[in-house]
């Protein structure tokens, strides 16, 4: 479609100037495809450094965090985004990573910043006391990972929602046509109205969208 081919269930072998060397693991044949321009993502890993300290990264380097966006060994560190080690989604032929949206980044920064508000809040309640005596602090909010996104295709578009952004789903919708590139042509020229007016988190958009089920964070404690 729209004259791509893909090859799926591949691992690179080899790159030269001339061609990309692969195999297809599930049929154990290797290819060489002929390019002239060649572009290549490489598997995320985290920043070095962040390895060199003990427990706060799995073993691709990514920071193992809680429900709350905090390091599962260091109370004062949170990480969100890209950073995060998320499992993946199920077991593939080559190993994959689940995708990490905008969306769903920032109900992760969001958690985060209203989490640290609290630690803080707390710290400042009982400055005064004895730092072990004092009682532990309880975070409260958890990002709800729900994907929301507008995608340009060039001719048409799409426009999808997924609550949570990983299965199980209780909400998995998509649009697709000439809808989704007028939508991301009018998104864009909201969000630069956002950054210019400098209100880059307006009340009515987070209203809007709690209208339809779409929502960043919940204090609510989980059920089981």
């Amino acid at each position: 479609k729209k004259g791509i081919a893909y090859y799926d269930n591949c691992k690179i072998n080899k790159v030269t100037s001339g061609h990309v060397s692969i195999t297809k693991v599930d049929e154990s044949k290797t290819m060489n495809l002929p390019c002239k321009l060649s572009m290549l993502i490489p598997p995320f890993r985290g920043h070095h450094v962040w390895e060199k300290v003990k427990g706060l990264t799995d073993d691709k380097g990514m920071i193992k965090v809680n429900d709350f966006q905090q390091s599962t060994t260091y109370p004062n560190i949170f990480g969100v985004g890209v950073c995060v080690s998320i499992p993946p989604v199920e077991k593939t032929l080559v190993p994959t990573g689940p995708p990490k949206t905008g969306y769903m980044i920032e109900s992760q920064g969001t958690a985060a910043v209203k989490n640290i508000r609290i630690m803080i809040d707390h710290s400042e309640k009982h400055k005064e006391e004895d730092e072990e005596a004092y009682p532990q602090v309880e975070l409260r909010n958890r990002p709800l990972l729900m994907g929301l996104c507008i995608t340009d295709f060039g001719s048409d578009g799409a426009i999808f929602l997924t609550q949570p952004q990983y299965p199980p789903r209780r909400t998995d919708v998509t649009i697709s046509g000439k809808l989704g590139t007028l939508a991301k042509i009018a998104f864009e020229k909201y969000f630069l109205h956002k950054i210019e007016s400098g209100d880059t988190d307006p009340y009515y958009e987070k209203y809007m969208l709690h209208l339809i089920g779409v929502d960043r964070v919940t204090s609510k404690k989980q059920q089981g």
